[in-house]
């Protein structure tokens, strides 16, 4: 992604930041999708420094990134799912609102 075609997780945090309806709250949901994103930037660099190292394991390091790959996948391939038969979302607790109480009024 870059910033003339930025990935949807950001055009999501956008929108999210957005519809706020306060520069305060809106800036803190960004800095909140920046801090998480960043974690899982530095963990993926991370592991693909430590896969790069152990060079001989490529085939097996490789096998084990097809299935947590494949895993992932099927898990997004199945929440969508899980929504449209009316089950809760379980992975989130109640839904936080960063709007100020009377904003838009």
């Amino acid at each position: 992604a870059t910033t003339l075609l930025p990935c949807g997780a950001l055009l999501a945090a956008l929108l999210i930041s957005a519809g706020t309806g306060s520069g305060a709250a809106g800036s803190a949901a960004m800095l909140a999708f920046a801090g998480t994103s960043s974690l899982g930037l530095l963990g993926a660099g991370l592991l693909g420094a430590k896969l790069q190292r152990l060079g001989h394991q490529r085939q097996e390091a490789r096998r084990v990134l097809a299935v947590a790959l494949a895993l992932g996948a099927l898990v997004l391939a199945l929440r969508p799912a899980d929504a449209l038969r009316g089950q809760p979302d379980t992975c989130h607790g109640p839904q936080v609102s960063l709007a100020t109480p009377g904003a838009g009024r």
